[in-house]
């Protein structure tokens, strides 16, 4: 998966911790960014800068990722024709493990994976996904 290839999709839903981030996508597609943690790394979401909700139902026109090694930063920033939302990610480590975001894509059944409260508006204005 790479990070252009989310542009003109749309995210339905989006999930936050500190160390995972999930969008839906209206394809029936998730997108994963997390990182398997070692026992000697860390590497979370440090701050997100706008709102996440406001990326929903419309499509991602922009989609890019920026490491700075120096930093141990990754930036990633999402853009819908309205909003801008940049969230980043921060690595620590001994300097032996990967302190990267991994990202991973995979199908998924919007009536069994989104909480019901999200999932009444996301019918609304998706009925297709009824099926």
């Amino acid at each position: 998966m790479t990070i252009p290839s989310l542009i003109n999709t749309i995210p339905i839903h989006i999930e936050q911790t500190d160390s995972e981030l999930t969008f839906y996508l209206h394809n029936g597609e998730l997108v994963r960014f997390y990182h398997p943690q070692d026992c000697c790394e860390s590497v979370y979401i440090e701050d997100i800068s706008g709102n996440l909700s406001s990326l929903l139902f419309k499509p991602l026109l922009q989609a890019d990722e920026n490491y700075f090694h120096k930093s141990d930063y990754t930036f990633y920033t999402f853009a819908n024709s309205s909003s801008v939302v940049d969230v980043r990610w921060c690595g620590s480590s001994n300097g032996y493990y990967s302190e990267s975001v991994d990202i991973d894509i995979e199908s998924f059944d919007p009536h069994s994976r989104i909480p019901p409260s999200a999932l009444a508006q996301l019918l609304a204005r998706y009925p297709e996904l009824l099926l």
